[in-house]
C-alpha cells in the first residue's frame, strides 16, 4: 500500500459503485453504513454495479478509482437494516 501512495494513489476508506462509468465514493469511518449503503443503492437500478468496498485507490492525475477489495462482509446490524428498509420484519 505505501508503495502506492508512493506513485501518486490516494488511499481512501471507502466503498465505491458505478454507475453509467461514473464512479461514487461512500466514505466512512468503521461502522459508519458503508456496505450497507453500497448494499442498499444496488437495489435502486439493475445499472449500479459495485465497484470496490472498504479500501479503494483513486488517483487525482487521472481521476480514476481503483479496486483493491471489492468482498462486501454482511453484519447482522447490516441485514438487520436492510430487510426492515425493504419491509421484511
Amino acid at each position: 500500500m505505501q508503495s502506492m501512495s508512493l506513485a501518486g494513489y490516494k488511499m481512501l476508506h471507502a466503498a465505491a459503485i458505478v454507475y453509467k462509468n461514473i464512479a461514487y465514493l461512500l466514505s466512512g469511518t468503521k461502522g459508519s453504513g458503508k456496505s450497507t449503503t453500497l448494499l442498499a443503492t444496488l437495489a435502486l437500478s439493475p445499472d449500479i454495479a459495485v465497484l470496490g468496498n472498504d479500501r479503494v485507490a483513486y488517483m487525482p492525475k487521472n481521476d480514476y478509482v481503483y479496486c483493491m477489495d471489492n468482498s462486501i462482509r454482511i453484519t447482522q446490524s447490516t441485514l438487520d437494516v436492510l430487510l426492515k428498509g425493504f419491509g421484511s420484519e
